[in-house]
């Protein structure tokens, strides 16, 4: 994400890109590397026809025949790209939303917080934890690194 600001295909005032910095990973590889590798929707920012970025889910087969079926596009990244290129984002928005294609229009900070999702999260708690009952304390094992290394299951 910070490579694509220094690039200038990201807003630098970006405040989700600015402190992106979170990378999940199984035995050293990312973790959504499986589903995402040679997908033509997978984790990639398309420009649309007013300067925007848009992103759009594509990594289940349900979801990949919907966002092409929306598009009227084959299932190649250019021909996906221009039929993104020729909307703007407010129409493709509800277009996806009509057409239950998961995606999203990238948003400046200031943008989000004006829009009815991001109004009502900015009066929410970002992380909330609610204690539903008494119980006895949970104890965690510890886990030694050699028995882990090269393993996809570890216990």
């Amino acid at each position: 994400m910070q490579q694509r600001m220094t690039g200038g295909l990201v807003a630098p005032d970006d405040a989700v890109a600015k402190n992106f910095s979170l990378v999940p990973a199984v035995n050293g590889r990312w973790y959504q590397a499986q589903i995402g590798l040679g997908n033509r929707f997978s984790l990639v920012p398309f420009p649309n026809r007013d300067g925007r970025l848009v992103m759009i889910t594509g990594v289940r087969l349900h979801l990949f025949d919907r966002a092409l079926k929306l598009l009227k596009a084959p299932p190649e990244r250019q021909a996906i790209a221009k039929a993104i290129q020729q909307g703007d984002s407010a129409e493709l928005n509800d277009a996806m939303r009509k057409a239950r294609v998961i995606g999203a229009i990238h948003r400046t900070s200031k943008e989000w917080l004006q829009h009815a999702q991001g109004e009502y999260l900015s009066t929410v708690p970002l992380i909330e934890i609610v204690k539903i009952g008494d119980s006895s304390q949970f104890r965690t094992r510890r886990i030694r690194p050699s028995r882990c290394q090269g393993s996809a299951r570890c216990c």
